[in-house]
């Protein structure tokens, strides 16, 4: 009894000084513990695989394929091999990107497990412990979502790799391969690939598709399903919501749209939950407007024939769609950055002044003026060391640019010598 009270109970025969808790018993409870610990360790913190399965990843696809009129993904054993090769790429590597182990793009799976492929996607996931969490997760996501409901994939593979990963023991990778061997359209029965059919459709009315504008907080407005509510994306972020009126709905944002191109989409929710999305509409916003370099106004040759006429040549400095002057009969064309137009001569000196504007496709508009003694002084320079023609030169001059004038005295036989040399003089 003596012994058994010296185990754990402070007395004189034990000094005071309990068996159990001196230095070596606890070393042997430490063994103890950490065996316990390995033996044990897979039945007390199981691995994310015991709740997240491909059988039911598969079918959680297909759902919400068709969902949406879409037609269901056939498994490919070619995907799974890619997919499961990718997975553990990355567990080995610790990395978590698409574009992971370094110097590994998704499509080198893709193709060393054999898939050749017209469309290709990936999603991927780690983390998880149920199918639904995960599944949602990809489709709260608008670029995963984006993957899952492509209409131009017709073929899935998924895999999975297990262990110590991103700091966590006993974790899992999933990743989904995406795929389609062969052009299917839109795998939408009657619809354009982006728009849904029946009851469930919203689309995008205003604005139009390839829309250029220099107003960098227009609204967005269209159809959809009634009284649901409406996000917007844009470039595949969420730009807001807003109600819908009916079966109409009109977004402005609270924020200025940069300059540039961008993809929009709305996309209808009802009770928080994704219910149909829009076509896809491209808008570009350009709030610069286009300016004439005044160093490039020159005039450039004259043409001489009834009226005889002043050519001008002029250079923008970005993407002006229209060059405007207030000389009547003015009318300037373009390539690229460069334009020339064509003036009566006579027209000409009725100003004083000769104002030229740039206009762009989004309606942005410079101006700047020109003092038109500054470009008679030209007329007259030209006019001095080329003087006008005479009627035997007349065949190679009615003209509307050097490069016309050229082509024709070219073709005029035995006035070819004079007629070039008429150009090179200009020049």
């Amino acid at each position: 009894m003596n012994k058994l009270i010296s185990l754990v109970i402070p007395n004189e025969h034990n000094n005071y000084h309990p068996y159990l808790i001196r230095s070596a018993t606890l070393s042997l409870y430490l063994v103890a513990l950490i065996l316990i610990n390995v033996v044990f360790s897979g039945s007390i913190v199981s691995p994310v695989s015991a709740a997240v399965d491909a059988s039911a990843l598969y079918q959680l696809h297909n759902e919400e394929r068709q969902r949406f009129g879409l037609k269901p993904l056939s498994v490919n054993t070619s995907l799974i091999v890619s997919a499961t090769n990718k997975a553990n790429a990355m567990l080995q590597a610790d990395c978590w990107s698409h574009f992971c182990p370094e110097g590994k793009s998704p499509w080198d799976f893709f193709d060393s497990a054999g898939y050749t492929y017209v469309f290709a996607g990936e999603n991927l996931a780690e983390g998880f412990r149920e199918n639904g969490a995960v599944m949602n997760a990809w489709m709260n996501s608008p670029t995963h979502r984006e993957n899952v409901l492509k209409g131009e994939f017709t073929e899935i593979g998924i895999g999975f790799a297990y262990g110590n990963y991103q700091g966590v023991r006993n974790n899992t990778i999933v990743v989904v391969h995406f795929g389609s061997r062969s052009f299917s359209g839109s795998n939408l029965p009657g619809s354009d690939g982006n728009t849904l059919q029946g009851s469930n459709k919203i689309t995008i009315d205003n604005p139009e598709n390839g829309y250029v504008t220099n107003d960098n907080s227009f609204p967005i407005s269209g159809k959809t399903i009634p009284n649901s509510e409406v996000a917007i994306e844009r470039n595949n972020e969420l730009q807001g919501r807003v109600e819908a009126q009916g079966e109409s709905f009109t977004f402005r944002p609270s924020e200025p749209y940069p300059d540039g191109a961008s993809i929009f989409k709305a996309l209808a929710y009802q009770n928080n939950t994704l219910q149909a999305f829009s076509n896809e509409v491209q808008v570009t916003v350009d709030t610069v407007a286009p300016e004439i370099i005044k160093e490039s106004v020159r005039v450039a040759s004259l043409s001489y024939n009834e009226d005889d006429a002043v050519i001008i040549n002029l250079k923008t400095d970005s993407d002006a769609s229209v060059i405007e002057s207030n000389i009547p009969g003015l009318t300037f064309r373009g390539s690229l950055n460069n334009w020339e137009g064509e003036a009566s001569k006579s027209l000409l000196g009725q100003v004083s002044n000769i104002k030229l504007t740039a206009i762009d496709l989004a309606g942005n508009s410079s101006s700047i003026e020109l003092p038109t003694g500054q470009l008679m002084a030209q007329v007259l320079s030209i006019e001095t060391i080329s003087p006008k023609p005479t009627t035997f030169f007349r065949r190679c001059a009615g003209i509307i640019s050097r490069k016309y004038h050229e082509s024709r005295c070219k073709s005029a036989n035995k006035y070819d010598v004079y007629c070039l040399s008429y150009v090179t003089i200009r020049h």
